[in-house]
């Protein structure tokens, strides 16, 4: 209604405007979404193992608080395989989380730095300019001042790949980092990029 209560008055050519509604560009920024196959490929077996493989080390990383005080084989005791998760990627998805956190590289990349907020698996759905983002970071790491003010970050997400690879995830992590700079307001160049690829235990920063 308008401010004397009475319904507004609908222009008669309105039927012949432009809209002027924004259409915004829905993106999902995970490699899975943005290296997106032909749909043939959602039946492909071995799809859909790596896909099920990659959420067992997802989920057991999402376990680790900090490597300071983290038990390999506990977590592994205490993780929950997925429904229909089969013996072989179970069994797998184990021994590779425990081979990356037994190496002093991705130890380092989740230890306490003392003081920080961080945050685990947490979804995240935000516009930037005519792009809807939704995702979900594996991992960020948050400093702050004494106000409680963010001062700096580091977002890590997690790879069942070799370290030759982090090229290919760079315009993933920079809609990452985009959507967590408007999140926390912090400068993007005080966000850092870190790739953990659990096969061989390598940490790749992004410049």
């Amino acid at each position: 209604p308008s401010i004397d209560g009475r319904p507004p008055r609908i222009p008669r050519d309105f039927h012949s405007r432009s809209s002027v509604r924004c259409e915004l560009e829905s993106l999902q920024p995970s490699t899975r979404e943005l290296l997106e196959p032909h749909a043939s490929r959602y039946f492909d077996t071995g799809r859909r193992d790596v896909l099920e493989f990659g959420t067992c080390i997802h989920e057991m990383f999402g376990l680790v608080e900090w490597s300071d005080n983290a038990d390999a084989d506990e977590i592994v005791r205490r993780w929950k395989a997925p429904a229909g998760c089969s013996d072989r990627i179970r069994t797998d998805a184990c021994t590779q989380f425990k081979y990356a956190m037994g190496t002093p590289a991705v130890r380092h990349a989740l230890a306490n730095p003392g003081g920080a907020e961080l945050w685990r698996e947490k979804t995240f759905d935000i516009v930037i300019g005519n792009k809807r983002i939704s995702g979900t970071f594996d991992r960020v790491i948050i400093l702050k001042d004494k106000r409680g003010k963010p001062t700096s970050a580091n977002i890590y997400d997690f790879k069942s790949q070799t370290g030759d690879k982090a090229e290919q995830h760079r315009q993933q992590m920079e809609l990452y980092r985009g959507a967590l700079s408007k999140i926390l307001s912090l400068d993007p160049g005080r966000i850092g990029l870190d790739l953990i690829f659990t096969r061989t235990g390598e940490v790749c920063r992004l410049d």
